[in-house]
Parts: structure tokens; C-alpha cells; sequence
């Protein structure tokens, strides 16, 4: 079973670091993904797009505007001319980075910001040799099939952000995962999802009482920008449900 599959089998539900841990350490990159993890999360979830040549880097806008102040393309930019910005600090990171830093430490899902490189990302996962820790999530139903057909082996999930027939559209694309907003989710979608063998990750999930109701719905996975947070909230699940248990 695949590391991310795997995972999202945690009772009461997977941490994911959305991004890494953003509210600990500049998004998407490897000081956040390394707080994240030592913060305790079960998955990471990084974004990726592309340079001008070509060069896979994770990276969530596509736009420099709100990190770096700059107003240029990422894929206007050769990566040497990408390398110079910093985000807090930090370099923005190409994928190979990020899956060396993160080699089956965690489950990893990857995020595709844009169609077209879904070819190169599978090649990146398969030089990496992760086929087995990672799993590919998309807003495009295009990008997710594109995956599927180049490597069935490697867990696929949607993402989605309003309302539509995003759990059926999962099935048919043969994926293992949906992934809906907060606001999206209810017991009874989730319950509807598990009856087709989907797994439901939420996001983003930044505040004890939005977690509170992610719980209740009994999501596997709630994607976060604090994973301490969440795995606290979880901690305090697990030892309640442990003083309940003793007579």
C-alpha cells in the first residue's frame, strides 16, 4: 500500500501539512517542509509548476506578487533567474529537492498548479523512485487522467472548491482520494465517499472548532497550515476516548 494511502488510515485522521507548516516557516519550501514534519505530520502537500525552461518548482502562485513582492511569472523565469528570490528568507525549491528532503519520511502529495507537466512530474517521482510515499492531487480532472495513464500505480485524488459532482468525477477517474473544501464537507458526503472506496481529505483546516466539525464528519485527513495544532487536537481526541474506555 502506498505510504499516503497508508496514512490516511490514521485514526481519528492524517495531519497534512498544507503547503508544509506556513504559520511556522515560508510556504512551499524545505524549512517548512522539514517543520512540518517535526511538528508530526502523517503527509505534506506541496504545489508545483514550472519555469520558463522547464524546471519543476514548487510553488503555490503563479505569480511572484504576494510572496516575493515582484510582479513576474514563474514561468516567465529561467530557473537561474528564480534561484535569486527568496520567500521569507528561503529559496524556492525545484520538486527533486522536495523529494529528497522528504524520501518515505511522510506521505507526500503533490500538487499540479498547471496542465501540461504532468509528463515531467511522473518522471521527477520515478528518478526519485517515489512511487511508493507519494500521491497526485489536481484541480483538473485533465492533469489527474493524464497521471493515471502514465502511472496507475501512484494514488490520484480531485480537489475542489465548489460545490459539483466531484466524488463521482473521482470514481471515474479511477482515484483513491477527494479532496474538498471545509465548507464542502458533511457526515453525509463523507459517508457517500467511503461507500465508493474514496478517501476525504479537507482543507484548510486552521482553527480547533473548524476541526472540531471536520472530525465529526469523520474525514480521513484535514490538510492544515498548523500541523502542530492539528496534532494536538488530535492527541486530545485520542486521550479522551482512552479515559472513557477505563472502567
Amino acid at each position: 500500500m502506498s505510504i499516503v494511502m497508508r496514512k490516511l488510515e490514521t485514526k481519528p485522521f492524517a495531519v497534512v501539512g498544507h503547503r508544509g507548516a506556513p504559520m511556522h516557516a515560508p510556504e512551499n519550501t524545505l524549512r517548512a517542509f522539514r517543520e512540518a514534519i517535526a511538528q508530526g505530520a502523517d503527509i505534506v502537500e506541496c504545489d508545483v509548476r514550472h519555469t520558463k525552461d522547464e524546471v519543476l518548482v514548487v510553488y503555490h502562485d503563479e505569480s511572484l506578487s504576494r510572496l516575493v513582492g515582484v510582479d513576474k511569472k514563474v514561468s516567465e523565469l529561467s530557473y537561474e533567474q528564480l534561484r535569486e528570490y527568496r520567500v521569507g528568507g528561503e529559496r524556492i525549491p525545484r520538486l527533486s529537492e522536495v523529494l529528497e528532503l522528504i524520501v518515505d519520511r511522510v506521505g507526500l502529495l503533490i500538487e499540479i498548479k498547471e496542465e501540461g507537466i504532468e509528463d515531467r512530474i511522473v518522471e521527477t517521482i520515478k528518478e526519485s523512485g517515489a512511487e511508493r510515499w507519494v500521491a497526485v492531487v489536481s484541480f483538473s480532472e485533465r492533469s489527474i487522467e493524464s497521471v493515471r495513464k502514465i502511472v496507475p500505480v501512484v494514488p490520484t485524488g480531485l480537489i475542489y472548491a465548489r460545490p459539483k459532482d466531484a466524488i463521482m468525477a473521482c470514481k471515474s477517474l479511477g482515484c483513491k482520494m477527494v479532496l474538498p473544501h471545509y465548507r464542502l464537507v458533511s457526515r453525509k458526503m463523507v459517508e457517500f465517499a467511503h461507500r465508493l472506496r474514496l478517501k476525504v481529505v479537507t482543507w484548510t483546516v486552521n482553527s480547533i472548532e473548524l476541526a472540531e466539525k471536520a472530525y465529526e464528519s469523520m474525514v480521513d485527513g484535514i490538510a492544515t497550515d498548523d500541523p502542530r495544532a492539528m496534532v494536538e487536537f488530535r492527541a486530545g481526541l485520542l486521550g479522551s476516548r482512552a479515559r472513557a474506555k477505563k472502567p
